[in-house]
C-alpha cells in the first residue's frame, strides 16, 4: 500500500489540491494560476511571464468548489505547436494550451529558463497531445 501510494504521487495521479474557480476553467490539463481574489485559480495564459500553479485536471463553472489542481507529476497537455521531446513547457496564448517559449525580458531571455515542466512524449502537431514532466510548481 505504501509504495502504490508513492508511485501514485510521483506519477500524478494523486498529486492534488482542492481550490475555488475564480472563473470559467474551461478546460482541463491547463495551467492555473491564483486569481486575485484570496484562494480561488483562474486559467493562466500569461505565457510565462507569471508563474503558474499548477494545471486543472477538469473543467468547471465559476464559483466551483470542487476543482483540483495538480502540481508535480506527469500530465497530459494539448500543444498549441509541434513539440518535441526535451522542450521546456510554459503556458500559451491560448486558454488550455502550451508551448514550447515563454515571454523574454529585455536582454532576450525566458523570464522562467526551464519553463514549468518538460515534454517528454509528443504528437508531432500543433493541437497535438504531449505528456508533461511537472517540475514541482509549488
Amino acid at each position: 500500500m505504501v509504495n502504490r501510494t508513492l508511485v501514485q504521487y510521483d506519477i500524478g495521479v494523486k498529486n492534488m489540491a482542492g481550490f475555488i474557480a475564480a472563473s470559467a476553467i474551461t478546460v482541463a490539463g491547463g495551467f492555473v494560476e491564483m486569481s486575485g481574489t484570496n484562494y480561488t485559480i483562474k486559467t493562466s495564459v500569461a505565457s510565462g511571464t507569471t508563474r503558474p500553479l499548477g494545471i486543472s485536471t477538469a473543467s468547471a463553472t465559476a464559483a466551483s468548489t470542487t476543482n483540483e489542481v495538480r502540481t508535480g507529476g506527469y500530465v497530459w497537455q494539448v500543444a498549441n505547436e509541434a513539440m518535441s521531446p526535451g522542450d521546456p513547457v510554459y503556458p500559451s496564448t491560448i486558454a488550455g494550451r502550451v508551448q514550447s517559449t515563454g515571454a523574454v525580458d529585455g536582454s532576450g531571455n525566458a523570464r522562467f529558463l526551464g519553463g514549468f515542466g518538460t515534454c517528454v512524449y509528443t504528437y508531432a502537431s500543433a493541437s497535438g497531445f504531449i505528456l508533461t514532466k511537472l517540475q514541482g510548481l509549488v
